[in-house]
Order: structure tokens, then sequence, then C-alpha cells
């Protein structure tokens, strides 16, 4: 039932198929399969990396959405959730805002600075 009204959440807001919407599906999905084969790399440098990529992409806001989506889903038994992960989401998409890191590349370095 939990699943339902997170999938009814999830469909509503993406039927409104805001621009930062797709923007985060386009680049999220990709950069997400990037990270997926980095089998060495800790998990919370991945979740720097894409909450700062799609920010510098899609916007602060949306990368946020996404993350807390991320975390609700694993909350409601999709994986293990983590407030360490929101922390290290939020890591990225203050490099984002910071301008530290204002590409992909940019992204994977910074982020490794801080979760080597």
């Amino acid at each position: 039932m939990r699943l339902l009204a997170v999938f009814f959440l999830l469909m509503t807001y993406s039927a409104q198929a805001s621009p930062e919407f797709i923007c985060s599906l386009q680049h999220g999905r990709a950069t997400y399969r990037e990270l997926q084969q980095q089998s060495r790399m800790n998990d919370k440098t991945k979740h720097c990396i894409l909450s700062c990529y799609l920010a510098v992409k899609c916007g602060s806001m949306e990368s946020w959405h996404i993350g807390l989506v991320k975390e609700l889903l694993d909350l409601l038994g999709a994986g293990e959730p983590s407030l360490a992960d929101l922390q290290a989401d939020l890591v990225g998409i203050t490099l984002a805002e910071s301008r530290r890191a204002q590409n992909k590349a940019e992204c994977w370095r910074e982020c490794q600075l801080v979760y080597p």
C-alpha cells in the first residue's frame, strides 16, 4: 500500500512534465548507470556525484527532490534508508551551487576529494 502511495505521488509529480523533471530523467539515468559500474567507489561518493551533476544540469531543488524520493523509496523497502546519503546529496548540491563543480568531471573530482 505504501509503495502504491509513493508511485501515485511520483506519477502526479511526473505528470506535470516540468522541464526540470525531464532534465533529471535524461541526465540522472545515464549518470546513475555510470556510477553503478564503479564497484569500488564509496556509496556516499556516488550520492554526491549524482546530486552535484543534477544540480549543475537541472537545478538544486530538482536534485534535492530526487535524493529525497530515493531515500523515501528506501524507507519503504526498496533499499536501506540513510541520513548520511541525504547529507552526501547536500554536499554535491553545495559543490554545484558554490561553482566548485560546474560539469560532470568536476563533480566527480570534487566529490572524490570529499569522500575518498
